[in-house]
């Protein structure tokens, strides 16, 4: 129960069982403990050991949360843990417990759970705010809705970096909502954390798909599932994102390495995205990645006439969204090889609709690198579109 949904969790050494609490008589204070133990014991203890450090004996792939460091996802209230325990945490091994305990013994044992961590630390309200010093942030979880017709995400994840840039994703299907830019995220459930909303502060300089984008990775028009493996912070330097491309049967064809750079040069400045692909699945698969065109919260309009195709591209390929008041948005896909040295792009296309569409073939357990390029400014650069 509780296996953490992104990454690897680190694990405490066992330590002492949690002495019972002490504010009410004794007996009915260890009667309650002896109960909460018990239910912990059959239903968590397989995954998350017995003492709650994520040291259980069930196979995972993943590591189990350790209750001992606290930190949960979705809230450290008893109602938050209790929800999490009743109806689990989708795309992951966390089981929902609604049909196998009355809702008394949800919340005694969301109250055992709850024991086995640290103490809550009070904070001031100026200590809500996040602040991106010299390394990469990477916080998770719920996020308001990114624009007006977009839905709220509960499983949501911001990468904050050093130059005041920050990127929303949603994580239950990896996809990159939009881009800010300035201050980083205020967490304002610090002393309980309830599972309300984070609190992005910086401002909107770009929307994905208007605010819920389409999927990234497809086969032909059928979308494709990114299931969430990890989060990293490389070097101090690097956020990256991982995550395995699947059928809707979860059959798995790839897994992605995503990270986020800075980019800059005399005239704008912007980020890449790196993705590194490597095949998982039996058979070579040709997969679409879709680049969707860069919205800044206003009419845009593609620089392109569509339809452009190109057939074994190897140059990047640029387009451009343009508005009234504010700088050209332009993107690029740089096309890298694949591990063979081979063209990494079969054929790219630009629709009526601004999206770019990439067809790459990957082979089993080959790598595939690319890079997006997104940035501001005035002038297109030589070969844009």
């Amino acid at each position: 129960m509780f296996a953490t949904a992104c990454g690897s969790t680190p694990s405490e050494p066992p330590a002492s069982e949690p002495t019972a609490p002490a504010a009410v008589a004794a007996p009915v204070v260890e009667e309650r403990y002896a109960e909460a133990r018990g239910l912990f014991l059959t239903a968590c203890a397989t995954c998350h050991g017995p003492d709650g450090s994520g040291q259980g004996t069930t196979a995972l792939d993943r590591p189990a949360r350790s209750f001992r460091l606290g930190g949960f996802s979705f809230g450290n209230t008893p109602d938050a843990v209790a929800r999490t325990i009743t109806f689990g945490i989708p795309g992951t091994p966390m089981p929902a417990f609604g049909e196998a305990y009355v809702d008394r013994e949800r919340r005694l044992l969301a109250e055992y759970v709850l024991s086995l961590g640290p103490a809550t630390t009070e904070v001031v309200a100026e200590q809500t705010v996040m602040v991106v010093e010299r390394q990469p942030l990477v916080v998770r979880g719920i996020l308001p809705a990114i624009a007006e017709a977009a839905p709220l995400r509960p499983r949501g994840l911001v990468i904050g970096t050093p130059t005041g840039l920050s990127f929303e994703y949603r994580v239950d299907d990896v996809r990159l909502l939009g881009v800010r830019q300035g201050e980083f995220v205020a967490r304002d459930d610090w002393l309980g954390r309830g599972g309300s909303p984070l609190r992005p502060l910086g401002t909107l300089v770009l929307l994905e798909g208007d605010g819920d984008p389409p999927a990234t990775f497809s086969i032909g028009d059928t979308p494709l599932h990114a299931q969430i493996t990890g989060t990293a912070v490389r070097n101090d330097v690097t956020a990256t994102l991982a995550y395995r491309l699947q059928r809707e049967n979860g059959t798995p064809l790839a897994h992605v390495e995503e990270r986020i750079e800075p980019w800059a040069d005399a005239t704008g400045s912007g980020w890449t995205r790196h993705l590194a692909l490597v095949g998982t699945g039996l058979n070579p698969t040709e997969l679409v990645l879709l680049v969707v065109p860069p919205r800044p919260g206003r009419e845009v309009r593609p620089a392109s006439t569509p339809p452009l195709i190109i057939e074994g591209a190897t140059q990047p390929i640029w387009f451009r969204a343009l508005s009234e008041d504010s700088p050209v948005f332009h993107v690029a896909l740089r096309t890298g090889t694949n591990s063979s040295g081979s063209r990494a792009i079969l054929r790219m296309a630009l629709g009526s609709d601004g999206g770019l569409r990439a067809h790459l073939r990957l082979e089993p357990e080959q790598l595939v690198e690319l890079e997006l390029l997104t940035f501001f400014r005035t002038t297109a650069p030589e070969g844009a579109r």
